[in-house]
């Protein structure tokens, strides 16, 4: 069983406060709906429509920026209730196109914007029969068979899993001035009156690649990217609508096969023989790989983790051993029995990242590392 603090999206600014504590919290949810109307009131007003990011021109996924911005890197998030309307009911209005598409931009850019969001729950719900002032709005997609369409296409990617057990193929990572020899890229696109149908990627005059929907994937292979890289949005009409371009060094050493599990990550996680998929890539320290202390020590090896934001620790509890970090403080404790490490917990882009060979060890996990193929070998 896990305890669930689900929240409204708003009041932003003060919304800490109802908090009970990381102690008693396993997931941090959030509720939040997109509307055509604020409410389906189409005389709501404007005031009240910006304020709640909703109506035609809102982005569906800035209500969620402040819960996640302030959570995420403690707890993974939960979308406990959200939809998207497709019509307003009182009066009826069909606005089944702008609701395809915002669910397209809600369920494609989720993975990429907010990576530790690990469950959505959609409010199906028919609300044909609703009576007047009571709800405005019809978010129930078997209803409508654009937003069927929208929805089969945009969950059909890996990162959606059928089974709570499997553990997604992806991992985003930004754009640097290096890119792999071969690879996936993908781009989020922030615009509201703007809607984007397509996406495309260009080195060199020539185009590398494009992509329909949301997030915009695009696989290149070596030699087609060097130099600068464009990627040019067009708009609903095919006309070109944004353009933005990175400069891109071209890598020193030839390609080099990729499974899904390492695009853009050369360090891999075996985890009992399965490969191990991060929201936030590994990264090397100094010789030490360190990983987000929430999903190895809590998610992976089931641990209890809790955080004390005043003195920057987390306490570890697993079958009688009790392992403390601090943020960068190479002290650390197991048992109350002092370790010194190479490498202390740090706090990188936001995620809390600890060194996976003295967590695991210390939680009793078996840790190895084949320097040939860049895999730590974690079982338990």
């Amino acid at each position: 069983m896990a305890m669930v603090w689900a929240p409204n999206y708003v009041p932003e600014d003060n919304i800490d406060t109802f908090y009970p504590g990381d102690q008693w919290v396993d997931w941090v949810g959030i509720n939040a709906y997109s509307d055509y109307y604020f409410r389906g009131d189409p005389n709501s007003d404007i005031h009240a429509t910006t304020q709640n990011y909703q109506g035609a021109e809102a982005n569906p996924l800035t209500k969620f920026k402040a819960i996640y911005q302030q959570y995420s890197a403690r707890k993974p998030i939960m979308i406990c209730e959200t939809g998207i309307a497709w019509a307003n009911q009182h009066p009826y209005q069909d606005v089944s196109a702008w609701g395809a598409y915002n669910l397209k931009r809600f369920y494609g850019y989720l993975p990429l914007v907010y990576p530790r969001i690990k469950a959505v729950f959609y409010f199906n719900n028919d609300l044909s029969n609703a009576w007047p002032g009571t709800e405005r709005s019809h978010y129930c997609i078997s209803q409508n068979s654009k937003m069927i369409e929208a929805f089969r296409e945009v969950t059909a990617s890996p990162w959606y899993l059928s089974d709570p057990g499997q553990s997604s193929p992806i991992v985003y990572e930004p754009v640097s001035d290096q890119l792999p020899a071969s690879g996936t890229l993908a781009c989020y696109i922030p615009l509201g009156p703007t809607w984007i149908s397509r996406v495309e990627y260009w080195s060199n005059g020539s185009i590398v690649g494009s992509a329909d929907c949301p997030p915009w994937r695009v696989t290149y292979q070596a030699g087609q990217i060097s130099g600068e890289l464009t990627v040019v949005a067009l708009s609903k009409d095919r006309q070109q609508g944004l353009t933005t371009s990175f400069f891109n060094s071209s890598p020193t050493s030839p390609a080099q096969p990729q499974s899904p599990e390492t695009e853009f990550n050369s360090i891999r996680i075996l985890f009992n023989g399965q490969p191990l998929v991060l929201d936030v890539p590994p990264i090397n320290v100094d010789g030490r790989v360190l990983v987000p202390i929430r999903v190895i020590a809590e998610e992976v090896l089931k641990a209890q983790v809790s955080w004390d934001g005043q003195t920057n620790t987390a306490t570890l509890e697993l079958e009688g051993k009790t392992v403390t970090l601090r943020i960068n403080d190479n002290r650390a404790y197991v048992n109350n029995q002092l370790v010194k490490l190479d490498v202390p917990a740090q706090i990188i882009n936001g995620r809390t990242l600890v060194p996976l060979r003295f967590v695991g060890e210390s939680l009793g996990a078996e840790v190895d590392w084949d320097g040939t193929t860049q895999t730590v070998l974690l079982s338990r």
